[in-house]
This record gives structure tokens, C-alpha cells and sequence, in this order.
């Protein structure tokens, strides 16, 4: 897009306008074209050669610090239009949120619809948001969601989820179901986006624990499941697709019994070998709706990070 983004200066194509949230006095949010002004700044701080141009080919190959003066002052006349929504046109945070929400909505209700994760990411693009995203990349998450890794650049783009940041969410849902009981009486969607929005607010060292405790999770998850963790339970068939529905759960309940990941890991194989199968613990026989994904309630995810918590206890007592 970057790319595009330069050749659109240099031949005087209109660009599109941004949209910005001034949060304070003249101090602005960028609700819509982040990925735009991302482009020419790249683009005037040399980070890539144009390419690809077909009425200026003489100029491919070259940064903008690499072009003609005379090419450089006509780029430098452009401008970028951009449209404000005032401070004052909110009463309260409140309803700022919810007045930038419907703005966002009606901008992208021409075009494809945007996954709720790539919403929250246009509109609450905080740090916490940026470590979803980092934590992301975590190559064992990645291989147990059967991920393209970030090295695996083609295979990214060809890939849905990565495009849709399905990897972000999930990161966000292991976050998010560490509060669990404020799961009441709201879609995922919504808790998610209240989550975030909270959790963007996080201070830094609380970020930086958060970021451990992922990443040491999915490290004992990995070392005992391999990747087939977050596999449905094999019942009546075996499953090669991880979900939700196991995910949720099952992070939950190694976090929370993560102080003893060195004696799970080296129960590594009797832990793998008898999730499911021993009789005292195997609810799923008596209660079919507890690994049932249709069943994505407070309730039920809470009755499944019990399962997992309360099999686990075998094995650090």
C-alpha cells in the first residue's frame, strides 16, 4: 500500500481523507487512514524504493531523498485532507466512545465488513492492543493455532485469519477471560471491547507481567500438547483443528497454575496421556454440553476452565 500510497503523490491522485478525534486541544486520534500517513512517512523517511510505476519508470528504484528536486518540490506541494471530529461534540467519555464507534462504522459500511478484532484495532489502538498484537507473533502460539509464522511472509498474506488478526484476538481472549466474572449479561464482543478499552489504560509494569504470563503459558501448554493442544476431546472421533473453546479454557487454567509449570512439564506425557480418559474427571460423559462450542456463556467456559483446573491438581499436589 505504501507503495501505491508515494505513486499517488508523485502523479497528483487525490487521496482519500483522514478522520481524526481530537481527544484533546489540538491533540487528535486517528480514527480512519493510519495505514496513509504510516505510507508517507515511510515514504519521506526512505524506508522503501518506489517500484512498479509506469508513466515514471525512470524513477523506480528510488527513495524520495534519491529523487529530482524538481520531483521533490512537487511532491512536498501535495496535501492530504483530513475531516475532525471536535472534542466538544461528546458530552462525556462515554459517549465519545460510542459517537467515534458509529463513525467508524459508517466510514466502512461501503466496503468489506471488518472483523470486530479489526475494529477494535482501528478504534482502540493502545499499547495494550500493540502487545496483543506482539504476543501474536509467539511462534509456539502460532504453531498450536496452526499459524503461518511471521517468517512465512507469503503464506501470511494468503492466509485469512492473519489478514482478519484472528491471532490478536485470541491473545486479547486469554486476557480478557482472566475476569471472567464480568462476562455477564454481554456478547463477547462487547466484553473483549471493554476489556481492551480498560486495558489499554494498563501501566507499564503491569503490561510487562501480563506479557510473561502469556508467553510462560503457552510455552507449558506447548511443551506438554505439542500442537494438538486445544484439540476438542476425542469423542466419537479425533480432531486435527484446534478451537476456542478449548483454548479459552485450557490457558486459563494452566495460568492460573503457573507457579508449578516445572512439574507439569516434567509430567509432560501422563498429563497428555490421561486428560480425558480418567473416570473421575471425565465430565464430558455426564455434561456433553461442557466442551460443546455452542455453548459460549459465562457458564459454560467457566465450567471448563474448572475441568482443566481441578485435573491439573493431580499433578502438582
Amino acid at each position: 500500500m505504501a507503495r501505491f500510497i508515494a505513486a499517488d503523490f508523485i502523479m497528483n491522485v487525490p487521496i482519500p481523507p483522514i478522520f481524526l478525534y481530537e481527544v484533546d486541544y489540538s491533540f487528535y486520534e486517528v480514527m480512519d487512514g493510519l495505514q496513509r500517513l504510516t505510507a508517507i512517512y515511510d515514504f519521506y523517511t526512505g524506508a522503501f524504493e518506489l517500484e512498479g510505476l509506469e508513466y515514471w519508470q525512470e524513477l523506480n528504484g528510488r527513495k524520495y531523498q534519491d529523487l529530482p528536486e524538481q520531483v521533490r518540490r512537487g511532491i512536498d506541494r501535495r496535501y492530504l485532507s483530513s475531516i475532525i471530529l471536535l472534542q466538544e461534540t461528546a458530552k462525556s467519555n462515554d459517549e465519545a466512545e460510542f459517537l467515534k464507534q458509529i463513525v467508524f462504522e459508517r466510514l466502512n459500511s461501503g466496503g468489506e465488513k471488518l472483523t470486530p478484532q479489526e475494529t477494535r484495532n482501528a478504534l482502540h489502538n493502545g499499547k495494550f492492543n500493540q502487545l496483543c498484537i506482539k504476543l501474536g507473533q509467539n511462534p509456539l502460539f502460532r504453531k498450536m493455532w496452526k499459524l503461518p509464522l511471521e517468517s512465512e511472509s507469503e503464506k501470511l498474506l494468503e492466509d485469512e485469519r492473519y489478514r482478519k488478526m484472528e491471532e490478536v484476538e485470541l491473545v486479547l481472549r486469554f486476557f480478557a477471560y482472566r475476569h471472567i466474572d464480568e462476562f455477564r449479561g454481554m456478547t463477547v464482543e462487547k466484553f473483549l471491547d471493554d476489556y481492551l478499552k480498560q486495558a489499554n489504560h494498563y501501566p507499564d509494569q503491569t503490561r510487562e507481567q501480563l506479557e510473561i504470563l502469556f508467553n510462560e503459558t503457552i510455552e507449558v501448554v506447548y511443551d506438554i500438547f505439542g500442537e494438538s493442544a486445544f484439540l476438542l476431546p476425542p469423542i466419537g472421533k479425533a480432531y486435527k483443528s484446534p478451537t476456542k473453546t478449548i483454548y479459552d479454557a485450557m490457558m486459563q487454567a494452566f495460568a492460573r497454575n503457573i507457579e508449578n509449570k516445572e512439574k507439569l512439564i516434567r509430567q509432560a506425557k501422563i498429563i497428555k496421556q490421561n486428560l480425558y480418559v480418567k473416570p473421575k474427571l471425565s465430565a464430558h460423559r455426564t455434561d456433553k454440553s461442557i466442551f460443546d462450542g455452542r455453548y459460549t456463556g459465562s457458564n459454560a467456559v467457566q465450567k471448563r476452565i474448572d475441568f482443566y483446573h481441578q485435573f491439573l491438581q493431580d499433578y502438582i499436589s
